[in-house]
């Protein structure tokens, strides 16, 4: 078992996600969450799917957030729309109710509606920047 640790650990070392991969893996997470998380919720118990997308969000911002010294140079005006992308979804999912399953269908469909512009605008950020995946 250690051998294997030290296996995983070793190929953990040499993985080099390429830049493309950045923009792309986000963009379909957030088309996921967008499609099939924020619609049906994803914690039919727990109704806690507010602090998951939170966290969610969080994790794509960062991703994001590698980006920004190749779009702000090149591309600001990328930059600021996934800036604001990030802000408002911020915004919505601050605004959901403390449980999820209380979240009207209408408010679920605009917070899928601003995960779908967010994987469009990561998807566009490959594409300007010439790294199409």
């Amino acid at each position: 078992m250690v051998a294997d640790a030290a296996l995983v650990s070793a190929r953990m070392k040499d993985f080099a996600p390429a830049p493309a991969d950045i923009a792309e893996q986000s963009a379909q997470f957030a088309a996921h969450l967008a499609d099939a998380v924020i619609p049906e919720g994803d914690n039919a118990h727990s109704g806690q799917d507010g602090a998951e997308l939170a966290a969610a969000l969080a994790g794509l911002q960062a991703s994001a957030g590698l980006l920004e010294p190749f779009l702000s140079t090149g591309h600001p005006d990328l930059q600021a729309g996934l800036g604001q992308s990030f802000a408002a979804l911020s915004q919505r999912i601050a605004a959901l109710p403390a449980d999820y399953r209380e979240t009207p269908r209408a408010d679920r469909a605009a917070l899928a509606a601003g995960f779908t512009q967010l994987s469009e605008l990561l998807r566009e950020a490959n594409r300007a920047m010439g790294l199409e995946a």
